[in-house]
Parts: structure tokens; C-alpha cells; sequence
């Protein structure tokens, strides 16, 4: 059986590509295991308890002999210490999201401690470098400003996924910090580099967000032939969520645009 994981940040395609790939027959993908202020609470009490059982009872259990790969999506920010840091502040955040994220940390707060919380989360990445038989699929975004935007506007709709074509919230908008979008610019390309060096061992397919909308067969094919997997037709019910200029959206688009007009994250200013 093929093990995988699909390697990203949020906001990059990685819910897209999940769903593409999950009408494979012979394939089973769990999502994001360490996502854990999502996490219903009986998993997250052992998965925090002991996060490398945890793991291994999901990722290395029996599954059917009609299952040919098994994955799952990892996140830079995932079994570090980047995961109570978020891109956006929870005081930008809608209700929802920062109840939701309020809860978790004060979950973790009173029951664990952050340090030996940290050191077991170290040994649960170390495993997963250590076995080299796990196939690394890196799904980045070329665009990071697309990113940074769309990370915003679900923090403040707590709206992850879009189903049908009906705009949930079609008058989002807000305004950007230049200094906190040069830091996630920062943050994301740092992420990048260190996880290509941390598993260049394994065997790596890198594909990004652009190769899925613009060329989705072709990519999932890619996908498919790295997995040593049967052809299939590629479905997916999702939609995407920003349809609208990004000038639409950040209320300091050209602001914005002007201060980054001398440096290497120009290009991702596209209007």
C-alpha cells in the first residue's frame, strides 16, 4: 500500500485537491489529522495526549485489500509551534473563529503543558521523515497574496469551503497591512524551503494551486501515475470562493500594490 501526504499551507487548493482525488476507488485520504482545534473531542484529548499513537493508529491501521494508497494533508504549521500562530488576529476573526480557537487554547492551557506538548509533536514529524516508503505530494500557491486574502476572508466568514455556485458572503472586504502581509510573504517562503529540505529523501511530486485550475486533468493524472494508481475521471463539487478583482476585496488594493512595487512579491499584484 502507498502512503502519502500532501504537504501545503491553507488556502492553497489542498480541500480541492482532496476532493478530486477522494472518488478514486482504491484511494483513502483522511484530511488534516493534526488540525486540532477541529478536532471532535475524543480525538483530541489523544491526540494531544499522545500525538504519535495517534498518528499510527490512523495512518498505519488495516485497511481493505481494495485500498491501493493511503493519505493525508500536513500543514507547515501542523506538530510546530507555528500552530498557535495564526495568519490572521483573532480579534479580526469572526465569532465563530474565535471561540472555536479561544476554546482550544484554553483547552491546551489548563490541560497539557506547551513545551512537552511541543516535544512530542517534534517526534511525531520525525517519524513521518524517517519513513522514506511515504510519498510527499507539495501542493504551494504561486500567488501568495491570493493566499494571504483568502486566509483573511475565511477568518473573518469562517467560511473554509464554497459547494455551489450561491455566494454565501458576496460583500466581504477589509483592509491589508503591508508589514503583516510582507511577514506571511516571509513565513510561507521560509515554510517552503525548510519542508523541500526536510523531505528530500522521500520522493516528491510539487504542484501548485495554478496547475489545478488551469490544467486539473492533466495535474491529477500527474498525481495518479506518482500514487501507482489506476485512471479515473477526476469530479469535484467544490467551487471557488474569491470570484472577484482582489480590488474588490482589500479596501488598500493599490495602497498596497505601491508599497511592494520594488520588491520580489510584485508580480503577485496582477491588476
Amino acid at each position: 500500500m502507498q502512503k502519502f501526504l500532501i504537504l501545503c499551507t491553507a488556502r492553497t487548493g489542498s480541500n480541492y485537491l482532496i476532493n478530486l482525488l477522494s472518488v478514486h476507488k482504491d484511494l483513502k485520504i483522511f484530511g488534516e489529522l493534526f488540525n486540532f482545534d477541529k478536532l471532535k473531542q475524543s480525538d483530541l484529548d489523544v491526540a494531544l495526549s499522545d500525538p504519535l499513537s495517534y498518528f499510527k493508529n490512523k495512518f498505519y491501521q488495516e485497511f481493505p485489500s481494495s485500498i491501493k494508497s493511503v493519505g493525508f494533508k500536513l500543514f507547515y504549521d501542523h506538530l510546530s509551534e507555528d500552530y498557535f500562530w495564526k495568519p490572521v488576529k483573532l480579534e479580526e476573526s469572526c465569532l465563530e473563529v474565535k471561540n472555536r480557537i479561544s476554546n482550544f487554547n484554553n483547552y491546551v492551557g489548563t490541560n497539557f503543558d506547551r513545551n512537552e506538548l511541543l516535544k512530542k509533536f517534534e517526534q511525531v514529524k520525525d517519524f513521518i521523515v524517517l519513513d522514506k516508503e511515504i510519498k510527499i505530494i507539495h501542493l504551494k500557491r504561486e500567488n501568495l497574496l491570493r493566499t494571504y486574502i483568502s486566509s483573511k476572508r475565511t477568518f473573518l466568514t469562517d467560511e473554509w469551503l464554497k459547494i455551489n455556485d450561491k455566494p454565501k458572503f458576496d460583500n466581504v472586504s477589509f483592509r491589508i497591512d503591508p508589514d503583516e502581509c510582507k511577514d506571511f510573504f516571509n513565513k510561507i517562503d521560509k515554510n517552503e524551503n525548510y519542508h523541500d529540505q526536510l523531505f528530500k529523501e522521500h520522493d516528491i511530486l510539487e504542484i501548485t494551486y495554478e496547475d489545478l485550475n488551469e490544467n486539473r486533468n492533466t495535474t491529477i493524472q500527474q498525481v495518479i501515475q506518482f500514487l501507482n494508481l489506476s485512471n479515473y475521471e477526476p469530479k469535484s463539487i467544490l467551487r471557488k470562493q474569491v470570484t472577484v478583482p482582489l480590488s474588490a476585496i482589500v479596501t488598500n488594493y493599490f495602497e498596497l500594490k505601491s508599497n511592494f512595487k520594488d520588491s520580489k512579491w510584485n508580480y503577485f499584484f496582477e491588476e
